[in-house]
């Protein structure tokens, strides 16, 4: 039986735990090379429909993005055949002939994106995307880049192009190699505010209607900004000072001191929890614990878990079984934009 391959990707800097993560996987996911830093070859014993059964069941914590590896199409000029592991049932041939197959396999009630990735720093004289776009069109597809149903992943490197079809819901991310990109505005605080709203997009948070939200280590107010613009009642808590540009919201308390010191003198109820403090995991999830009498059951908590520089895994592991005593774990996840850092979803714990 051919094993079935996959282009996936993490960040560079996990790679190790990535593809530890994969052994520990049960899916016999075997690692072939790396086409860039971060961006490599793995093959399974199991078929595609099994692998994303898996990952969507239990979510590896370092996996950025993955997709069905299936088609091979020699492309730019530089390489003189196309790319094949043994013992898989990767087809190559040419684009037009890939493509008729392709739309022969879609939905044609479901949206469709191509999205494209690239080996860094490498020319691309000719973009495949706009042929395989449409290509599609004419057969009828209707597109749909930002909440596609099914997707056509393209990969170039030396002069190949790695091609698979999926369902968008099978590739870890809506975005290719879960790059998610957000712009910086003028009013944009600081970029901490892309790594919240990365986790409210990725997981599909549903945050509450009002307040309060206490956001500890808060300056200089990132998260705050993210939360007051979706128009909710913000306790930031930072001895530092917040941004000019949020100092005077109407919706914004600031309470100038330590998370300890707030935790001994707030009496009201939190409708949802932040954390995204410079903190050691032990540190901070005990701040959470000790916050827990005071969070409304079944609010949320988002926070981040700043990993050491090595026995990254005992910690997470560590981490979460603390937390757990009192909040649900939703969601353990490494997001595009954090740095050094992983982000956790918990939810209160009672009725």
């Amino acid at each position: 039986m051919a094993r079935s391959a996959f282009i996936f990707s993490c960040k560079p800097e996990s790679a190790d735990l990535c593809l530890n993560e994969f052994r520990k996987s049960g899916l016999d996911l075997r690692f072939h090379r790396w086409l860039d830093p971060g961006t490599g070859i793995v093959s399974s014993k199991n078929d595609r429909e099994e692998v994303a059964g898996a990952l969507q069941a239990k979510p590896p914590v370092f996996l950025l993005h993955i997709f069905p590896w299936e088609y091979s199409v020699i492309w730019g000029g530089l390489a003189t055949e196309a790319p094949h592991l043994d013992g898989t049932g990767v087809h190559r041939g040419e684009l037009p002939d890939i493509l008729a197959e392709i739309a022969e396999r879609m939905n044609d009630q479901l949206s469709f994106s191509v999205q494209m990735g690239r080996v860094h720093r490498q020319e691309l004289r000719d973009d495949p995307r706009k042929d395989i776009r449409d290509y599609l069109l004419s057969k009828g597809f209707s597109q749909n880049m930002r909440q596609p149903d099914q997707v056509v992943s393209v990969y170039h490197s030396e002069g190949l192009l790695y091609i698979g079809l999926s369902a968008a819901k099978d590739n870890i991310s809506s975005w290719f190699g879960g790059k998610v990109a957000y712009a910086v505005r003028e009013d944009t605080v600081s970029r901490s505010e892309f790594k919240l709203l990365e986790a409210i997009d990725h997981f599909g948070l549903h945050l509450p209607a009002t307040g309060p939200v206490v956001d500890f280590g808060a300056a200089p107010g990132g998260w705050s900004k993210v939360m007051l613009d979706r128009g909710l009642e913000v306790i930031a808590v930072d001895p530092g000072d917040m941004a000019e540009t949020i100092r005077r919201h109407p919706q914004l308390q600031h309470y100038r001191g330590t998370a300890q010191q707030f935790i001994r003198s707030y009496k009201g109820e939190i409708s949802l929890l932040l954390n995204d403090m410079r903190l050691d995991v032990e540190e901070s999830v005990q701040i959470c614990l000790d916050t827990a009498p005071l969070v409304k059951p079944g609010a949320l908590l988002i926070m981040s878990f700043k990993l050491p520089g090595n026995q990254k895994t005992s910690v997470i592991t560590a981490g979460r079984k603390a937390l757990s005593t009192a909040y649900e774990i939703l969601y353990v996840k490494e997001l595009f934009h954090n740095r050094s850092e992983i982000t956790v979803i918990g939810k209160r714990i009672g009725n």
